[in-house]
């Protein structure tokens, strides 16, 4: 059927060379080729071990700040570290263990101000770092300073509002943006 291994293998009426054709084979069947996810990072599987599940994009994951976040010591584009309230469980399997730190970045921020406004901030979810994997996130948190309108309607040159204040402990929601293999 077919000559020797230097010689052509006719594929789809082309002459290929046969030890290419093997070669594929041989790095498919040992695993060698990885998948890629669409960002370009690899998949932390081979193709041989592929993952038994796969937590689905979207998926609602609570978080909490690993420290205070006030809009009095934040800035835009500043990294602020929180941390997953509870295991992310599916098929009695957990996806996302409790604890697995979830970063964000400061994206808009206000100050509190005379005249009883308050001061804002939002956070911006990025990735969540799972078994070594970091995972890209989305989903974004507003924090609010209460204001004191009432008492600025009285004495507008002195009343400002409160600096918005994150605590740990308080929660948030982000969601997964892609597929996340357990």
């Amino acid at each position: 059927m077919h000559g020797k291994a230097d010689e052509p293998a006719h594929v789809h009426g082309r002459a290929e060379p046969l030890w290419s054709i093997h070669y594929l084979r041989a790095l498919a069947a040992f695993g060698v080729i990885l998948f890629h996810t669409l960002d370009g990072t690899p998949w932390p599987f081979e193709l041989g071990a592929a993952p038994a599940h796969v937590l689905a994009p979207s998926t609602l994951v609570s978080v909490t700040p690993l420290q205070e976040i006030s809009s009095k010591r934040v800035a835009v584009g500043q990294k602020v570290q929180f941390s997953v309230v509870n295991d992310i469980a599916e098929n009695g399997m957990v996806a996302i263990p409790r604890g697995s730190l979830v970063e964000g970045t400061i994206s808009f921020k206000t100050r509190k101000a005379v005249g009883g406004k308050s001061g804002k901030f939002e956070v911006t979810f990025d990735k969540v770092s799972v078994r070594g994997h970091d995972y890209a996130m989305r989903g974004m948190h507003r924090q609010e300073g209460k204001g004191n309108t009432v008492a600025a309607v009285f004495a507008t040159w002195i009343v400002s509002g409160r600096s918005a204040v994150m605590q740990p402990g308080q929660f948030a929601e982000a969601f997964t943006a892609e597929p996340i293999p357990y």
